[in-house]
């Protein structure tokens, strides 16, 4: 039996039978400390309503009320019940390991931690289905697979991006009161994004003058062209002499925020 955060907050009804005469005081002892009594009726029922201010007063944990009465002739009887006292809120954490998916690592690995076994509304453990079910995936444009747990409390799962997704934040979330814990306390809300990027940016290089170059033109050489690389992502562009052994000649120059980049050379030696 279990006293959850909403029934902390509420009246606390203990009732039993008895063989004991009819009109018999039964007294009840709370973990408080408090005591409360009841007369048995004509059928040997007795009950107590404890205060929600009392109630509210229960330590946390396993406690034990106990039941005591005594029949005409001072024979006593007692009975104990062990409640257990949750009014702590469960939590979950949900981490995706990899900040971003690319084309290269379009997988992570993703860990669902919650602080204790989640219980669907029916009083049952959650299966992997149902905890599945519980994600909130911002975007069709990433799987989730491989669901497993060893102790029903950390969950892991594989994350895998589309290949050909144009930069996008996706977000995976768990909504607030959508898993209890075993004593029934409703769960509290979690997400994580990652970044996909699992489309390779296109790059054009504009024309040269003419395709000839004199050597005043080569001392100072305009390069430039657009891409759909985010801004201020870096474009390295190669020089290469087609007529000689010499080395490569390499510049780089910053993506703006419209695409466009450029950069002057002078490959006039």
């Amino acid at each position: 039996d279990f006293i959850n955060a909403s029934e902390k907050s509420e009246l606390l009804e203990i009732s039993g039978t008895t063989d004991a005469e009819k009109d018999q005081i039964v007294t009840v002892w709370l973990a408080t400390g408090k005591s409360y009594t009841s007369k048995v009726d004509a059928e040997g029922n007795w009950s107590v309503t404890v205060p929600a201010e009392d109630v509210a007063q229960l330590p946390e944990g396993s406690r034990v009320i106990t039941a005591e009465v005594s029949d005409i002739a001072g024979n006593t009887a007692v009975a104990e019940h062990t409640i257990t006292v949750d009014s702590v809120v469960p939590t979950v954490e949900i981490e995706i390991v990899s900040g971003t998916l690319n084309i290269d690592n379009a997988e992570s690995e993703v860990i669902i931690t919650f602080t204790e076994v989640p219980y669907g509304d029916n009083g049952e453990p959650l299966t992997a289905e149902e905890v599945k079910a519980l994600l909130n995936i911002s975007s069709s444009n990433v799987e989730l697979s491989n669901l497993t747990t060893d102790d029903d409390k950390i969950w892991t799962a594989t994350l895998t991006a589309t290949q050909g997704t144009a930069r996008e934040n996706i977000t995976i979330s768990i909504s607030q009161d959508s898993y209890y814990d075993q004593a029934g306390n409703a769960g509290a809300d979690s997400s994580h994004d990652v970044t996909v990027d699992t489309q390779a940016p296109t790059i054009t290089l504009n024309d040269i003058g003419d395709g000839n170059l004199s050597r005043e033109e080569a001392g100072s050489l305009i390069l430039k062209g657009t891409t759909t690389a985010e801004a201020g992502q870096t474009v390295t562009l190669t020089i290469t002499d087609s007529n000689a052994d010499g080395e490569p000649f390499v510049v780089t120059a910053t993506v703006q925020e419209d695409g466009a980049y450029s950069v002057e050379v002078n490959i006039s030696a």
